[in-house]
């Protein structure tokens, strides 16, 4: 019963009776001063609005970036989530690390996805 009452309040209905569940896509771009940090990875924690720590076992999911920073979370709905990441920057020569609410809304979705940048830091 519980899990019906879930899937309900996730579903999006369209007129006619038809039923849609939000099937968004979330871009993040790593950036370290004015470049993309490529090869960082990425850390998600769904339903998240606070800071879960530096503790990646606390994460529901992670990604690599692509060699210009860029990692992709895919089969999100609208809600709150928690990114982290961390690695080298071989440009710069360092560690970094960053982190930040990635709120995925009516206002900010587009296209079926929102496209993000993370600033990182040593």
């Amino acid at each position: 019963m519980l899990a019906l009452i879930l899937v309900n309040l996730a579903s999006c209905k369209k007129q006619g009776g038809e039923v849609i569940t939000p099937n968004f896509k979330l871009q993040v771009q790593a950036m370290h001063h004015t470049w993309g940090v490529g090869g960082i990875m990425m850390y998600i924690k769904y339903d998240q609005s606070t800071f879960p720590g530096a503790d990646v076992k606390l994460y529901d999911d992670s990604t690599k970036a692509d060699p210009n920073g860029t990692a992709i979370f895919e089969h999100l709905s609208y809600g709150d989530y928690y990114v982290y990441a961390y690695g080298f920057d071989n440009y710069f020569g360092a560690w970094v690390t960053g982190n930040g609410l990635m709120r995925l809304t009516k206002l900010n979705v587009s296209g079926g996805e929102m496209d993000t940048v993370l600033m990182v830091s040593e």
